[in-house]
């Protein structure tokens, strides 16, 4: 008797065309948007690598923090270089530096580094004023140098261009769907 009533849901099941096509849809959705949520996670992950790469932005604004943190020891040895803006210079990275502990916030990084940029400025003016001695002199243009250097490096990166591609492949179809059935998130871009 139980054989009967197995065989009698087994014939409908097998039978029921509409809940066949029903699964076999379900089936086909799902397996486009795990395929396309790899995808694009994996397109994601390659466009983030741009800015957190050995030799991205990411890699940058760590260098122009420490060169700023190098300035500062240089001005301190010179009383004349005003204690405020070495306090300034000295804030606006530790600035730069909590920033980046969200490797994801990088609207937040550039504020926090265009910040830094003006006060490194500031200071670096002071530091040609103050009549420095040889070695100082050359040691502070070394890194101030590196220090803007590191920022043009950063304003040729690639990574915002690449970025608003990726985001604007967000918005468009098939990816718009998939995105809002995925974790695939869009890229904040470098900028202030």
């Amino acid at each position: 008797m139980a054989d009967a009533g197995i065989k009698a849901r087994h014939s409908a099941f097998t039978e029921n065309r509409a809940l066949a096509r029903a699964v076999l849809i379900v089936a086909i959705a799902a397996s486009i948007l795990i395929s396309g949520g790899l995808r694009l996670s994996g397109e994601r992950a390659a466009v983030s690598g741009m800015y957190t790469a050995k030799q991205g932005i990411y890699a940058d604004l760590a260098a122009r923090a420490e060169a700023a943190y190098i300035l500062c020891g240089v001005a301190k040895e010179y009383p004349m270089i005003s204690v405020d803006l070495i306090n300034a210079v000295s804030g606006a990275r530790d600035s730069l530096l909590e920033a980046l502990k969200d490797a994801e916030a990088r609207g937040k990084h550039a504020r926090a580094d265009a910040a830094l940029d003006k006060a490194v400025a500031r200071l670096y003016d002071e530091l040609s004023a103050a009549g420095l001695n040889e070695a100082d002199d050359a040691f502070a243009n070394k890194q101030y140098a590196e220090f803007t250097g590191r920022g043009r490096t950063i304003t040729l990166s690639a990574y915002n261009a690449s970025a608003e591609l990726f985001n604007a492949k967000l918005r468009k179809f098939p990816a718009a769907l998939i995105v809002a059935a995925t974790p695939v998130s869009a890229l904040e871009l470098f900028n202030d």
